[in-house]
């Protein structure tokens, strides 16, 4: 069951409220809803100094010692070892790094044979 809610206003005030409604596809129904459901949810009055100065504030994840060590090993184990090329092996025309390719490629191709 729903209560039928009236209030005055000033015609001005209610003029651009409306306009701003219909701008945001929203009606006077859903903002006067939004406006109840904030006072039982906060109890204050939208815009209230103690609404605007008090957000909430997220609460903190803390990792347990068993998560830190089971991300650590996993990236250890996904991490390349550094570097992954010798310092100066790659060159600017790219022949270096097909014949680093190449080399690394090679067990897997003598496997096939």
């Amino acid at each position: 069951m729903s209560v039928m809610a009236s209030a005055r206003v000033e015609d001005e005030l209610h003029a651009q409220a409306s306009d701003i409604l219909k701008q945001l596809g929203a009606t006077q129904t859903q903002l006067i809803n939004a406006a109840f459901e904030h006072v039982v949810r906060t109890r204050t009055l939208p815009g209230s100094p103690t609404t605007a100065a008090e957000p909430e504030q997220p609460k903190k994840r803390v990792m347990t010692e068993q998560q830190r060590a089971f991300l650590t090993e996993f990236f250890q184990q996904a991490s390349l070892p550094a570097p992954a090329f010798p310092e100066g092996s790659l060159g600017t025309d790219g022949t270096e790094y097909d014949g680093l390719l190449a080399q690394a490629l090679a067990g897997e191709y003598e496997d096939l044979r």
